[in-house]
């Protein structure tokens, strides 16, 4: 029984790991033609566009 409770705890915390959210299906010509979004830089790269985070540097 222990093992079972074990299981599903390892499973929920696996599932609830953060996971990247990039998204590069929407096609683009430029840098205009992606979503903006207030939390990633845009970029319309290959003809697709691809978010990313933007790094945090220490001061």
């Amino acid at each position: 029984m222990y093992l079972v409770h074990m299981f599903f705890y390892a499973f929920i915390i696996f599932l609830s790991a953060p996971l990247p959210s990039v998204r590069s299906d929407f096609p683009c010509k430029t840098k205009a033609d992606c979503l903006q979004h207030i939390y990633y830089i845009v970029e319309c790269i290959f003809g697709f566009c691809q978010y990313f985070k933007p790094l945090k540097h220490s001061v």
